[in-house]
């Protein structure tokens, strides 16, 4: 049966009461809630990761303090991300969390650009309303709003496009200053994430493919692609000028090239090898992409067939990292089965309501630029590498269509009564390929042993540890149980089997330290230590989740500088040795120490810095107990006599400092503590 469009009317532009309004400023306010809860479990500790948010960071430091770029790391960045921070450090200081939270309200005005998008497109304000609440809330978007990644910054910029750019299909492109913003805010977009250079081309068929007229549509890309070069051209010229040859906007693009053609994962030590041996990045960009093609010439065969395992790797779902031993970090998002369900849930219906809105829209409802942008983005993924990091700015258009069908059920029931023969199979063909995507037989077993574990008790979890002995979930809630019980060993045991089944997962090395340190086994503390650090979660996210979760008070005698601190210590950086004294800086303006004291004592805190004299404040339960400039290392006398089996909070108020961009991390005081006497 054909589609018969003239029984259900298009949608006409439905403007919202003056009180429904109000739900605009309501979703803003409840996005930026959550992603404040968020931030406030993994953004406020102060912590910069290895890798990627390292590399962000040093160029923000590097642009704050000298007015360069960072161009020593192992590849060069794109600058917009840096450049947010270097403002925000400028203006406030090298305050890491206060930058995260700015970048969560940029991250929350994203949610109002793609519902103005879908409002123009649907020419509905329910469907821009009903857009904006979901993209506030999409958990993705507000997870990254709280990390020192581009993502954010580049979702937005994105967003900014595509309203433009509907705006200008709206007008049939005839706005030239419309049309070259369209192609500075996309610029932009690329130099916040380069993937986007690789979609230009894209834009001149959008334009020929709105217009279908060839003149208006070389004017159109002609204006496009000048503000595209606007943005990008200063910052290609200055690489040029710095590594003497063209590289537009980063070199990392070589590596994940490369990445995505290897078939032995140990074949990655190259990057160690052009690290020593190549002067620049640009080169060793330019050898990464030797040798991906070499490898491609190699086996053609095993890169077509590893196509599809990356595609799946970018649709996948995140579930899948606790499927898989994957899980690496302690805060909600990382360590959260629970969280990462709701997560997918969420991506979930919104994937299957935007296939369904695609079969249903009519012409004057397809963004082709739009529809276009998942598609190139999976394109380059199973060419490059794909991972679910590479997914969120492809969302944008899943957020914009999934709004129909939740706005106007009514209508879309109408339009779906009228459905032609070949749309119902292209709904049936999208919705059985989406769930091919998702699906995995590896979930079988995992989901068997948590239908196993749901009594939570020790037995449960045998049962479940039974049904799915390969998983690293059911070993450590054992162990969680078996250590409130007082069985150590037992819960040594269980930690150690969990470690072993997933080495970088943060929350068995923690306990089994702890065991540890209750063992008086200093070998062992420092093992678990050594393995926190391999991982790269020997800092603040780990004491701060330690201090929360696993509350320790420092007995007498006990040093700050020792992997005995762990769960007394919040706002502390690792440990620094020389001469055989240890400590640790503080990281954040405000530190803390729980003690254990014995009865009326004092503690002798030793405390020093490293730079120019700063002031100190210390509090001891709130209540401040010295303040003074610290210099060279100094003894305070604090008091901290108690009663009872309360423990004493010394908190530890003082400005932090970058010293220089070789240094860039922001230290405050030296801190050791001394026997009390």
């Amino acid at each position: 049966m054909l589609e018969r469009r003239g029984q259900v009317r298009p949608l006409q532009q439905r403007a919202l009461n003056r009180w429904l309004l109000l739900l605009y400023p309501a979703a803003l306010i409840i996005g930026f809630a959550l992603r404040y809860w968020l931030w406030r479990d993994q953004a406020r500790t102060g912590v910069i990761l290895r890798g990627d948010p390292d590399e962000y960071y040093r160029g923000a430091v590097h642009l704050w303090l000298n007015g360069s770029y960072y161009d020593e790391g192992q590849w060069l960045r794109p600058p917009l991300t840096s450049l947010f921070f270097a403002l925000v450090f400028w203006c406030f200081g090298p305050n890491l969390p206060l930058a995260l939270l700015l970048q969560c309200l940029l991250s929350t005005a994203t949610a109002l650009v793609i519902g103005r998008t879908a409002r123009r497109i649907w020419q509905s304000e329910h469907v821009g309303l009903v857009s904006t609440w979901c993209a506030a809330l999409y958990l993705p978007f507000a997870v990254y709003a709280g990390q020192l990644l581009s993502e954010t910054i580049f979702i937005l910029m994105i967003a900014l496009a595509f309203w433009l750019f509907e705006r200008l299909r709206r007008q049939s492109m005839q706005n030239g200053w419309l049309l070259l913003a369209g192609g500075i805010v996309f610029g932009a977009a690329i130099l916040a994430r380069p993937v986007g250079l690789y979609a230009t081309p894209l834009l001149g068929i959008w334009a020929y493919l709105e217009l279908r007229e060839w003149r208006a549509a070389v004017r159109a890309t002609a204006l496009l692609s000048l503000g595209c070069a606007l943005i990008i051209a200063p910052w290609s010229v200055r690489n040029y000028f710095v590594y003497h040859q063209v590289v537009l906007v980063d070199t990392n693009g070589g590596v994940s090239f490369w990445f995505g053609t290897l078939n032995d994962p140990a074949d990655k030590h190259m990057q160690d090898v052009w690290n020593t041996t190549l002067p620049n990045s640009a080169l060793r960009q330019q050898a990464a992409l030797r040798l991906g093609f070499e490898n491609i010439r190699k086996d053609p065969w095993s890169y077509v067939s590893h196509m599809r395992n990356k595609t799946v790797a970018l649709w996948q779902l995140d579930t899948r990292r606790f499927v898989s031993n994957a899980v690496t970090g302690v805060t909600t998002p990382e360590s959260s089965l629970l969280f990462n369900v709701i997560s997918d849930g969420e991506y979930i219906c919104v994937m299957l309501l935007a296939i369904l809105a695609l079969v249903l829209t009519y012409p004057d409802e397809r963004n082709r630029a739009l529809l276009l942008w998942p598609l190139y983005g999976t394109l380059l993924s199973a060419l490059t590498l794909g991972h679910q990091r590479l997914r969120l700015p492809l969302m944008v258009a899943p957020l914009i269509y999934a709004a129909f069908p939740l706005a106007h059920p009514g209508l879309v029931a109408r339009r779906f009564r009228y459905l032609s023969r070949p749309r119902y199979m292209a709904l049936a063909v999208s919705m059985l390929a989406f769930g091919l995507l998702i699906a995995s037989t590896v979930y079988i077993p995992f989901i068997a042993a948590e239908l196993r574990a749901l009594g939570g008790g020790e037995a449960a979890l045998r049962a479940a540890e039974g049904r799915d002995p390969n998983n690293f979930l059911f070993p450590l809630r054992l162990g969680n149980i078996l250590a409130s019980h007082g069985d150590s060993a037992a819960a040594s045991t269980a930690y150690t089997r969990s470690a072993a089944l997933n080495a970088r997962n943060v929350e068995a090395q923690v306990a089994l330290l702890q065991l540890a340190r209750a063992q008086g086994d200093t070998r062992a503390m420092e093992q678990a230590r050594l393995t926190l650090d391999a991982i790269g979660f020997d800092n603040n996210l780990t004491y701060h989740w330690a201090w929360q979760h696993t509350p320790y008070a420092l007995g007498p005698g006990l040093s700050i500088g020792t992997p005995a601190a762990i769960g007394a210590i919040d706002g502390f950086s690792r440990i620094f040795t020389q001469d055989g004294t240890m400590w640790r800086y503080t990281t954040l303006p405000q530190a803390f120490i729980r003690l254990q004291p014995q009865g009326e004592t004092n503690v002798l805190l030793r405390v020093r810095t490293s730079r120019h004299p700063v002031p100190l404040q210390l509090f001891v339960n709130g209540r401040e107990a010295w303040s003074g400039i610290v210099s060279i290392w100094q003894t305070i006398t604090v008091p901290s006599s108690t009663t009872g089996p309360n423990p004493v909070i010394i908190e530890l108020r003082s400005p932090v400092a970058v010293a220089s961009p070789v240094d860039p991390y922001p230290y405050g005081v030296a801190v050791e503590i001394m026997t009390p006497r």
